[in-house]
């Protein structure tokens, strides 16, 4: 994943990049070394990209923004548009601690 989101940023030309480690194990993500996190964003902020990674727990140490996304959905909701699904999602920052 990695791999691949470092020949994508160092292309230059693709402004955005999503990376959805939702799916993928917790204690092989969790043991991803975070010089590897911090070598991958200083490459995006050096090509003026945007770096996004979906994952289910605070997984990116040198993450600029982290944001916590809720919507409180249950089976009964899979009817209801997007439109409404969308309107009840909350978007909560949580509060990061970087190295001074």
């Amino acid at each position: 994943m990695l791999r691949a989101a470092d020949l994508l940023v160092h292309d230059g030309n693709i402004p955005l990049i999503l990376l959805d480690a939702t799916g993928l194990d917790r204690r092989e993500l969790a043991s991803l070394p975070a010089s590897a996190w911090w070598r991958l964003n200083q490459t995006v902020e050096r090509t003026g990209g945007r770096l996004v990674v979906m994952a289910p727990f605070p997984l990116v140490p040198c993450a600029s923004l982290r944001l916590s996304l809720s919507a409180g959905l249950s089976l009964l909701d899979f009817d209801d548009s997007r439109g409404e699904l969308v309107n009840r999602l909350h978007a909560t920052p949580s509060r990061l601690r970087h190295a001074t």
